[in-house]
């Protein structure tokens, strides 16, 4: 996956043509109710032709291109604005797809949601949950206020922009070879978590909150950039192989005392380290 973010915090890192179509298609209800909506004029505020539902709805349209008419039924999701993928015999897996103005997508079943779209927007709060085995693989998201990585394996490959809140990546192996950044930075309530063992592995992480990287052997061979703190499970010798391109302050705990040594990692541009609990100061439990 290669994707350049650029965002002015981040001291290392340096029209559509509107289409109008005419055409129907298919929305299913959760009841397997279909019926037909009309139009084809393309709403240019919302980026979404008038023939799909109203914003207010959350779908999931298994067809990602809106200018071409669907083969498969679009489906509507639950009457509180989320969306289940993988409860019961007949819920969809949705695979392969996308969906719109859901406050939250639920991806319980092993294999559910793989490569699909969430699409949020600033106005309106949209989470997702993927909680199944190997769920969410190749997962976008842009405007999403929050992503929780809890199942085996999910979230592989996933592709996060424009961050609104925060990441956790708790289940083992989660949130690997992804990408998670924001579009500006204001928002610095985006801090990504990798408590899950083996998370978060060949990451590239490029947010204003902080990282925290507590989870046995999570990190590896990750790239981070940050203007708050890392957090690391235990101190590591210099070969451990993370790039920490640049933190306001480096924690890690040592496994053998117990104490806490935190640390300004001065990045290769920046002479003046900013304050860090004071330079290299160790904190250790009281007895």
């Amino acid at each position: 996956m290669s994707t350049t973010t650029s965002s002015k915090f981040f001291p290392s890192q340096g029209s559509t043509n509107l289409l109008v179509v005419a055409m129907m298609v298919m929305v299913s209800t959760p009841a397997g109710v279909q019926a037909r909506i009309g139009g084809g004029v393309r709403d240019k505020a919302n980026k979404i032709p008038r023939h799909l539902p109203p914003v207010t709805t959350c779908f999931f349209n298994p067809n990602t291109d809106l200018n071409v008419p669907n083969t498969e039924p679009i489906t509507l999701g639950n009457a509180d604005g989320s969306f289940t993928c993988g409860r019961g015999a007949n819920s969809p897996s949705c695979e392969d797809g996308e969906f719109r103005y859901c406050n939250k997508v639920i991806c319980e079943k092993t294999g559910s949601c793989d490569n699909v779209k969430v699409l949020g927007t600033e106005d309106t709060t949209t989470v997702v949950e993927c909680s199944g085995k190997d769920s969410c693989l190749g997962l976008q998201t842009e405007y999403v206020d929050e992503v929780k990585c809890t199942g085996k394996d999910s979230c592989l490959g996933s592709e996060n922009l424009g961050l609104l809140g925060p990441v956790e990546c708790s289940g083992k192996g989660s949130c690997a070879e992804s990408l998670f950044a924001v579009q500006s930075s204001d928002q610095e309530g985006v801090s990504v978590t990798c408590s899950g063992k083996d998370s978060c592995e060949g990451s590239d992480i490029q947010i204003p909150g902080f990282v925290d990287c507590s989870g046995k052997n999570a990190c590896l061979d990750a790239s981070i950039n940050t203007p708050s703190s890392v957090i690391l499970p235990s101190v590591r010798d210099s070969f451990f192989p993370i790039d920490i391109i640049y933190a306001d302050c480096v924690e890690m705990t040592s496994p053998s005392d117990g104490c806490t040594y935190r640390a300004f990692y001065a990045p290769r541009d920046t002479p003046d380290p900013v304050d860090c609990f004071t330079i290299a100061q160790q904190s250790c439990p009281t007895v």
